[in-house]
């Protein structure tokens, strides 16, 4: 099966050509925004990003954010593509909103949100965005986050489709037969201190019901001839949980990750988001290595829909307390 249906880089009209400085002012208020370049050691990609701090923030940073861009529209657009589309300036309200979580209150970490659009997304290579690609993708700007914010804690942050993105990613880096690259950036593992999932898929095969239910639509029918299948929820159920500190980025990330869900999602059905969180929970009970009061967390975000969970009460309060935890844990 094609990836078109899946990934929409050229979408919306003039995505691929946007520009930082053509950003409107009021989409800006608040954030000091950098644009990025980051190349793969082999020179065989090169991505674009940007890097968004609050106003002002002259701290270096001790939490950094790293979201993926596979997402869905942004709310600076009008747009009903299908797919995943846009590009990291789209989501700057959601930066923002972001930011201001870890910002108010009785939290004041200094924090920057690094946002890399995967090939064929924005200006980065326009090369076709299978599975292994994109992965290698998301471990360049990891690895890009370790060298420009040492001793940062990174957190990395995945919503719908980069949820799974984020869980394939993790599973790739635990595993033994690791490319060179993956090899390289092995410290850089330790540096992540955080997981937050918003609206995750369980794996692109599930989502072919969800998005076409008719059963005369032939889409819903090719589950086993897609060929990256992104299972975020295998890698999960398969995820090894042994006690101790000798535990791979998967197991020990998933142990005490945030999982959000929009209580009327239309896309994406927050069974999915449960469904992970319960496989992570239920493989650390049977393993005995898990944490009872620790351990994974589900939170419905009331009245949320996919795009918009972040606008909704609960969000930033449910985001906050997740820094603040990781923040301590790193004191």
């Amino acid at each position: 099966m094609k990836t078109q249906p899946i990934f929409s880089g050229y979408a919306p009209l003039g995505a691929r050509k946007e520009r930082l400085e053509d950003v409107h002012l009021q989409h800006l208020h608040g954030i000091d925004c950098e644009g990025i370049q980051i190349s793969h050691t082999d020179n065989t990609a090169r991505l674009s990003g940007v890097i968004i701090r609050p106003e002002g923030q002259t701290e270096p940073p001790r939490i950094v954010s790293l979201l993926n861009i596979i997402l869905r529209t942004g709310k600076l657009l009008n747009n009903t593509s299908k797919g995943n589309a846009g590009n990291p300036l789209h989501r700057l309200p959601v930066f923002q909103a972001l930011l201001r979580a870890t910002s108010t209150g009785n939290l004041h970490t200094p924090t920057a949100v690094l946002a890399v659009a995967p090939r064929s997304y924005w200006t980065s290579t326009p090369r076709r965005p299978t599975q292994d690609g994109l992965i290698a993708d998301y471990i360049a700007a990891l690895g890009y986050a370790q060298l420009r914010f040492p001793g940062a804690r990174t957190i990395l942050y995945g919503h719908s489709l980069g949820g799974a993105v984020a869980l394939c990613m993790l599973d790739h880096l635990s595993s033994p037969a690791v490319s060179k690259q993956t090899r390289e950036l092995d410290t850089s593992c330790a540096s992540i201190a955080g997981l937050i999932l918003e609206n995750p898929l369980s794996s692109v095969p599930d989502m072919l019901p969800a998005l076409y239910p008719p059963r005369w639509v032939p889409y819903r029918h090719l589950r086993p001839f897609v060929w990256d299948r992104w299972d975020a929820l295998g890698a999960v159920e398969a995820a090894v949980a042994t006690p101790g500190e000798n535990i791979s980025p998967l197991v020990r990330l998933s142990r005490k990750m945030l999982v959000l869900v929009s209580e009327n999602d239309e896309v994406v059905p927050r069974t999915m988001g449960a469904q992970i969180v319960k496989a992570a929970a239920e493989r650390d009970v049977q393993s005995g290595a898990g944490d009872p009061v620790r351990g994974p967390q589900l939170v419905v975000i009331r009245g949320a829909l996919h795009e918009n969970a972040w606008d909704r009460y609960g969000w930033a309060e449910a985001v906050r307390a997740y820094v603040r935890r990781v923040v301590e844990e790193g004191e």
